[in-house]
């Protein structure tokens, strides 16, 4: 139902609790509509919870990638295992356009999350999206001195930028 997207995102702006608000950011997602990026992306940028954010950047894929949802439908948050975080994650389907604003977002999370699993979760996002109008942030964000601790965001960045296939990045994955 396209119409409950205002009235959950008003919803997830006043809940408290973060289960309900993790409920409200896979609804978002199963709803498939794009007009949800705005609060997905927002509560990727802005939420305290982790599991949540981690919620939003599930939502955010499926709005672009069909995943067909077999059995009871649970969020992350309920420790359910995204299929976006398999080894073997689906891609976007040629053709399909995907908003700036929610590539901007997953290079935002990739770059200042505080929490390392969610940046390399946004970083399979980006892969999975082939996000090549981010390629420049995953480029800076491999060669930034301050990410040299992180290692494993850096092995993710890398991988990330092989499954874009940019060749844009080849200098700096020499570098690196």
């Amino acid at each position: 139902n396209r119409d409950a997207i205002p009235q959950l995102a008003a919803a997830l702006k006043k809940e408290p609790k973060s289960d309900i608000r993790a409920e409200i950011i896979a609804a978002l997602g199963r709803i498939r509509d794009r007009s949800a990026v705005a609060p997905l992306a927002e509560t990727l940028k802005t939420d305290l919870d982790k599991d949540v954010r981690s919620q939003a950047i599930d939502s955010l894929l499926r709005l672009y990638i069909p995943i067909e949802d077999s059995g009871a439908l649970r969020t992350i948050f309920n420790r359910v295992k995204s299929v976006f975080l398999q080894p073997n994650a689906p891609v976007i389907p040629p053709g399909v356009q995907v908003d700036a604003a929610a590539t901007e977002a997953l290079a935002m999370a990739m770059q200042k999350d505080f929490d390392d699993q969610i940046r390399i979760q946004a970083l399979r996002a980006l892969g999975s999206l082939r996000a090549r109008d981010q390629v420049p942030a995953l480029i800076m964000a491999l060669e930034d001195p301050q990410n040299r601790e992180h290692r494993l965001v850096r092995v993710e960045i890398a991988r990330t930028l092989g499954v874009i296939r940019d060749p844009a990045a080849g200098p700096a994955l020499e570098r690196a």
